[in-house]
């Protein structure tokens, strides 16, 4: 995928990725508040989405981030702008995105995400929900504090 590509593009590129993704998250909430609630002479909205994503880079790694605007964030990634992680590991491609009502919901799934391992990252980017559970941690409380009274 070339470096500078049109906005058309990373349109079409945000909305597959949104059409990919394995989680529903709060889609079709956010759906109905931004198209409006009509109640007592009152029209209630909320307000623009919050995503957590993640982007492959040429190198094979991966980045994990979280925005408000997904297609504008892409852009710079795409641009080597406001990153530089991936200023040298063009171009990016978007791999999978979650949409969150809050941007600390979208926060906290980053920090989680960034602590994973490679092999749980891919789990995540190919909806494989049963892989990521096998590979979560297990901590051994009894253990954990026989070695830290």
């Amino acid at each position: 995928m070339p470096a500078d590509l049109s906005t058309e593009a990373l349109r079409a590129e945000v909305e597959a990725a949104l059409q990919r993704r394995r989680v529903p998250a709060c889609r079709s909430l956010v759906s109905q508040a931004q198209a409006g609630i009509e109640g007592e002479g009152s029209t209630h909205y909320v307000a623009k989405p919050f995503f957590a994503y993640m982007l492959e880079c040429s190198d094979s790694t991966y980045y994990t981030g979280h925005t408000d605007n997904l297609e504008a964030r892409l852009a710079q990634h795409q641009a080597g702008i406001r990153c530089v992680y991936t200023a040298s590991r063009r171009p990016v491609r978007l791999v999978w995105c979650q949409e969150f009502v809050t941007r600390d919901e979208a926060k906290v799934a980053e920090a989680m995400i960034k602590g994973w391992s490679r092999a749980k990252k891919k789990a995540l980017i190919s909806g494989d929900f049963d892989t990521i559970s096998r590979l979560a941690r297990k901590l051994d409380w009894e253990g954990y504090h026989r070695r830290n009274p």
